[in-house]
């Protein structure tokens, strides 16, 4: 058996014209609605839409999409899932469930933190972590279909109303407790500078994990780059996907400020986050040596 990849359309612009197609033989929904809602997809103007793809064998195993409005009279309930498929002789092997979460995971890189999905199945999406919300009415449906919500953790930029969580996290990240009035202030002057960016986790009731950016440009580089000056998460949401979710926003966040390179040094004590790094792609090509001055050994 071959393994499963898991792909975002827009990382992907020749697959555009071959999902079409394969969304259209699946669905039966005219070419055109497809081809111009993946082409939207490309631009990266806006979170949504976005497209999916399960890959293997190098042909399309399954799919779903990320639409405002799936065709039904709730607009207040978006954005919204569709188009979920996948191939008869790819079922059973949790291939739905895995292409449901890589795209709530991505959907929480843009900061959105539910989505929504109109479906006739009643016991399916349940499976993965999905809720009946109410009975909604498709467009030109006699009888009305079953809406389901999912809400997950979500990334938005640091505010200063969360200076005291971050310096909490922070605190765990060190394993020492800083000096709140000297955090305080270093926190509001990065919140003031565009060449930084705290992304924060939210799980809806607490910050669950944070990364720091640093964005500027360098001479040995002779390109603006992004460094990662803090990541970290809450032990109640470790082996979440909560970093690999900040790093996506991380990334998003460096391109659009123009930056070519993305950079983190960390401590030597620290296996399990070298593990992680390796795991999002980063070489490790430097070592990073540290002085203390003035008796300060931070």
């Amino acid at each position: 058996m071959q393994s499963v990849e898991f792909l975002k359309i827009r990382e992907h612009p020749g697959l555009a014209g071959p999902a079409a197609e394969w969304f259209h033989e699946k669905w039966r929904v005219p070419l055109k609605e497809y081809q111009e809602s993946i082409a939207a997809c490309l631009q990266k103007a806006a979170a949504v839409p976005q497209w999916y793809l399960a890959m293997e064998g190098g042909r399309i195993a399954g799919g779903l999409g990320v639409l405002e409005n799936d065709f039904h009279d709730r607009p207040d309930l978006t954005p919204n899932v569709c188009a979920v498929y996948v191939e008869e002789d790819c079922r059973c092997r949790g291939i739905a469930g895995e292409l449901l979460s890589f795209a709530c995971a991505d959907m929480a890189s843009f900061g959105i933190s539910t989505l929504y999905l109109l479906t006739g199945h009643d016991s399916f999406y349940e499976r993965y972590g999905w809720e009946f919300f109410c009975m909604v009415r498709g467009d030109g449906e006699e009888q009305p279909s079953r809406m389901y919500r999912r809400s997950f953790p979500f990334c938005r930029p640091a505010a200063a109303a969360d200076c005291e969580a971050v310096h909490r996290l922070i605190c765990e990240l060190e394993g020492e407790t800083l000096p709140f009035a000297d955090f305080a202030r270093i926190f509001a002057e990065q919140l003031a500078d565009p060449h930084y960016c705290c992304l924060l986790c939210d799980s809806g009731r607490e910050i669950a994990g944070l990364l720091n950016l640093r964005m500027e440009s360098q001479l040995h580089h002779a390109a603006k780059v992004a460094e990662i000056l803090e990541l970290a998460v809450t032990a109640a949401f470790r082996s979440q996907g909560i970093g690999k979710m900040l790093m996506a926003a991380a990334c998003r966040t460096a391109k659009e400020a123009g930056c070519v390179r993305l950079e983190a040094a960390c401590s030597r004590n620290r296996p399990g986050a070298h593990r992680f790094y390796l795991r999002e792609g980063f070489a490790d090509t430097h070592r990073r040596f540290s002085m203390p001055l003035n008796g300060n050994p931070r």
